[in-house]
């Protein structure tokens, strides 16, 4: 086919080279970060954050007055 009538131009390379950026890389972890994560606590039956400081900022929804 003559090149003035190839509406699609040139044909795509895939992967990188068809102007594809590929998988992104996955953000860095930092090595020794606070601890954020959540225990079970055995006595109540609850799950609370682990350092206290979090733990003083959890909303409560279902506050049971005793």
């Amino acid at each position: 086919m003559p090149r003035e009538n190839d509406l699609e131009g040139v044909q795509d390379q895939g992967g990188k080279h068809g102007g594809q950026k590929g998988m992104p890389k996955p953000e860095p972890k930092r090595p020794h970060g606070p601890d954020q994560g959540i225990v079970r606590d055995d006595e109540k039956g609850q799950e609370q954050p682990r350092d206290k400081a979090r733990a003083l900022q959890v909303h409560r929804t279902n506050n049971v007055k005793r």
